[in-house]
């Protein structure tokens, strides 16, 4: 009896191990979405990278490929990847890339609010009315998210 049970977790796991090498997590500025006219997507890409204007203040990397960042969503995603080898088979490999997701979405989200970025130039924030950078409208911040795709 027990060693049934044995076979039927292995073949649980297995088809959770499946589920990983099929799919994968892309995180970033997915959707075309707009912000006045300006594609969000870009208006980020100018942000992170800094153009003639702009300077540069990488949020994204910031948030996903520092040495911090990247042991933080390393041992985040440890703990998802062991809820789903739990004897238990109460967590999916899909719920887990679910959790990860929406955790390195609120890790940008994160550093995009409390970031230590360059001050707006005295021109933007007469424009804008504030001299919070990277966050007007929302757009931008709102705009991170994620996708399960398959291989």
């Amino acid at each position: 009896m027990r060693l049934q049970k044995d076979f039927r977790d292995l073949e649980r796991v297995d088809k959770e191990l499946m589920y990983a090498k099929n799919h994968y997590i892309l995180i970033g500025f997915i959707s075309e979405k707009y912000n006045d006219g300006v594609n969000v997507r870009e208006y980020a890409l100018w942000n992170e990278y800094g153009t003639l204007y702009i300077p540069a203040r990488p949020f994204f990397r910031r948030a996903t490929n520092t040495r911090k960042a990247k042991r933080l969503i390393n041992n985040y995603a440890k703990r998802q990847i062991g809820k789903v080898i739990d004897t238990r088979g109460h967590f999916t490999m899909e719920q887990a890339y679910n959790a990860i997701g929406v955790y390195v979405v609120g890790q940008i989200q994160k550093s995009i609010k409390r970031g230590n970025w360059q001050q707006n130039a005295p021109s933007t924030v007469r424009r804008k009315g504030k001299s919070n950078p990277l966050i007007d409208s929302g757009s931008m911040i709102n705009a991170v998210s994620f996708e399960i795709r398959r291989r």
